[in-house]
């Protein structure tokens, strides 16, 4: 077996989960959460979670609109400022430091995947449920001004749900095109790679 190519820099490599929720008839997310578990980056490895969401539409008070947490704030800050901050609904992320959080992951399978995240103010939990089949998908992302090499192994699930402060918030996945799309998918071995110019 050879080497087929090699591709340089990474800049990041692991995980990167999310889930957009909607109310009944609404026609965008009244919260989303990107939560991304980090293997490699220069800046090490850990958790950072991206939060934006509508809190009047939620009717929730004292929830910032918009909020980072990560337990490594210099990766947190490179992957909010390089990536996150380019994916819609994020914008704002990359003028915001990290706030202190620990997280705990837990998988079963296509069964279930829990991610729970704690810090001083809130405590956040993820649930990903009933992924459909798994897809290897490679892009060139080009959302923002940097170009970016991406693959990534994508489930795309059937529920999921987001609980705030041990209250699970009101509102819904959507799935519009069955088993291909989801508002709430997982995506495993995600690496992102800078394209040279």
């Amino acid at each position: 077996m050879s080497t087929l190519d090699k591709k340089r820099p990474v800049v990041f490599a692991g995980e990167n989960h999310l889930i957009s929720l909607y109310l009944p008839g609404g026609a965008a997310p009244v919260v989303r959460v990107s939560c991304w578990r980090c293997t490699y980056s220069a800046h090490g490895e850990g958790f950072v979670l991206a939060w934006a969401c509508d809190p009047s539409a939620l009717s929730l008070t004292e929830v910032p609109k918009l909020a980072v947490y990560s337990d490594n704030a210099a990766m947190g800050r490179l992957v909010m400022r390089q990536l996150n901050e380019h994916f819609a609904g994020f914008g704002g992320v990359a003028a915001l430091d990290p706030r202190p959080a620990r997280f705990h992951q837990q998988g079963d399978g296509t069964r279930l995947h829990r991610i729970s995240c704690l810090s001083a103010e809130h405590s956040i939990e993820l649930l990903w449920q009933d992924s459909f089949d798994a897809a290897l998908e490679i892009f060139d992302n080009r959302s923002g001004p940097e170009p970016y090499d991406v693959s990534a192994v994508i489930c795309p699930c059937r529920q999921g749900a987001i609980t705030l402060d041990g209250v699970r918030i009101q509102a819904d996945v959507r799935v519009p095109d069955g088993p291909s799309a989801s508002s709430a998918f997982l995506a495993f071995s995600e690496t992102w790679v800078a394209r040279q110019s």
